[in-house]
């Protein structure tokens, strides 16, 4: 089934797009002359705002939608690894400065601008967040930061190769504060009232990316990519209108495609699994254990599904009471 879909996805969604944004012929890349607009001009994603971050979190909307909610006991999280999410990030972090220095094509100052731009913007991001936990919460979240982290390298992505680094870090400040209100504002009217997007991809990757791909608009500059163009900000109102355009085009094809393809698997083969209670192997490998058939075990400890029923009670069992209650058993 998750064949079925990425493929279908892969041709229906991602490759159109990518087409349209990057091929010399493509019409998002030349939509001023299809317009007959003077300027001749485009949309510019220096490294997939459009292709990458704005289609990939509509389809993850529409994708959460048309699944539906998770079960009411699935919804109750594990404890978070909080070395793993580290690492991880750390990870991400160092991999998105191939991501962006890369699609410069070459080791010149377009890829240098890019790769500088990518950790200003990031690092900004991560900071700005932070000060925010500090005012509001009254203690600083390192989850939070480091979605931070990853909103704020979503956000200079489609414009890495084109801005100067002062407004990479401003971009880093206001696109903070965007995120830490709209995640705010999700988890208060919208996450589970009508969606469920658990990882909350709409958010950090189609959000910031659609306030990255207006920010090319405003700050993109010939200056810095001889092979871009001027924004708003230098005089070239008409780089934002097509920047908004595009937008509209990425945002309809990527929601209309992706809710075909999940609505004619939905009909044939089925894109949800029946909740069964009991231990979630996702939820054990988050905590570093390893799933043994009728058994979870941590380290040499190993605890049978048996024992666990009759340590918490055959009526208070559940996958995640059981994850919760392994420490107290083991020891």
């Amino acid at each position: 089934m998750s064949f079925a879909i990425l493929t279908a996805a892969l041709i229906t969604v991602y490759c159109p797009i990518c087409f349209w944004v990057w091929a010399d012929s493509g019409f998002l890349k030349n939509c001023g002359s299809v317009f007959n607009v003077a300027d001749n001009g485009g949309v510019l994603d220096f490294a997939g705002g459009y292709v990458v971050e704005v289609s990939s979190g509509v389809s993850a909307l529409v994708c959460s939608y048309i699944l539906g909610k998770r079960h009411k006991e699935d919804r109750i999280e594990a404890p978070v690894n909080i070395k793993l999410n580290l690492l991880g990030g750390a990870l991400l972090w160092v991999g998105w400065f191939g991501f962006n220095g890369g699609s410069a094509f070459s080791a010149d100052y377009i890829a240098a601008i890019a790769t500088l731009n990518t950790q200003i913007c990031a690092g900004a991001s991560m900071f700005v967040w932070t000060i925010l936990d500090l005012l509001i919460t009254k203690k600083a979240d390192l989850e939070g930061a480091l979605y931070a982290g990853v909103c704020g390298l979503i956000i200079i992505t489609p414009s890495a190769g084109f801005v100067i680094p002062g407004y990479a870090l401003l971009m880093g400040v206001y696109g903070a504060l965007i995120s830490y209100g709209l995640l705010k504002l999700w988890l208060r009217f919208a996450h589970l009232a009508f969606v469920d997007d658990s990882l909350y991809v709409f958010l950090s990757h189609g959000c910031s990316g659609i306030v990255g791909i207006i920010s090319v608009g405003l700050f993109a500059t010939k200056s810095v990519n001889p092979m871009g163009s001027d924004g708003l900000f230098y005089g070239n109102p008409m780089q934002l209108a097509y920047q908004l355009f595009g937008l509209v085009v990425t945002i309809t094809w990527s929601a209309v495609m992706s809710a075909i393809i999940l609505l004619i698997l939905k009909h044939t083969i089925s894109i949800k699994s029946p909740y069964r209670p009991g231990i979630n192997m996702d939820e054990m490998s988050k905590l570093g254990m390893a799933p043994f058939y009728n058994a979870a075990a941590e380290n040499s400890v190993i605890i049978p599904k048996d024992q666990l029923k009759s340590f918490l009670g055959e009526e208070n069992y559940s996958h995640s009471t059981a994850v919760a209650a392994k420490t107290q058993l083991a020891e």
